[in-house]
């Protein structure tokens, strides 16, 4: 990419105008990551958008820090309830939002969001359940329910036991719980044919 093209690709008329813009599309990308539960392919093409605004800021002269650095995760292997289950993903859920807030470049965010992948994925395996051709309908697997619906639901269900997938299909089908059972196994169904 030549200057001139990294000009107009961000936008800019001089250079020092590149920072603003280069932190203001880092922002809106952060702004996104955050309100969305991760999905792959989402991510991937919203990454590489904003791996070419970074190439042109890098173009014109700007500088980028890789500040994140990504241990190996450990996830623990049962859980005794789904509250339990649930309880740890916000945990994390909340972890992975800080280091996406605290990224400062492509590099970073492509490491955040792929350990955000991995603990939607540990989550979602504590709620999967097998689906009917019918469950597929009406889902919409990247909207995550109210947290608040969900935890107060799990309160009134705390003996459920350590068999989830039995406890849950023995639910009503507008329990929000089977719902986000529902949503989470076909969230998964959808990211293993990525």
């Amino acid at each position: 990419m030549t200057e001139e093209e990294a000009k107009l690709f961000l936008s800019v008329e001089d250079n020092d105008e590149i920072v603003d813009v280069y932190e203001e599309k880092l922002f809106e990308l952060k702004q996104f990551f955050l309100n969305r539960f991760p999905v792959t392919k989402l991510i991937r093409s919203k990454l590489a958008s904003f791996e070419k605004v970074e190439t042109a800021y890098r173009v014109l002269g700007g500088d980028v820090v890789n500040t994140h650095r990504q241990g190996e995760q450990v996830f623990p292997n049962a859980f005794d309830s789904l509250k339990e289950v649930f309880t740890w993903y916000y945990q994390q859920k909340n972890t992975v939002r800080l280091q996406i807030m605290a990224a400062q470049s492509h590099d970073d965010l492509v490491q955040v969001m792929k350990q955000y992948v991995q603990v939607a994925q540990h989550y979602a395996k504590q709620w999967e359940v097998s689906l009917q051709e019918e469950d597929k309908v009406g889902i919409a697997i990247g909207s995550e329910p109210d947290p608040m619906d969900i935890q107060t639901e799990l309160n009134r269900h705390e003996t459920e036991g350590k068999d989830f997938e039995t406890f849950i299909l023995s639910l009503p089908n507008e329990n929000c719980l089977k719902s986000e059972a529902k949503r989470l196994s076909l969230w998964l169904k959808f990211e293993s044919n990525e």
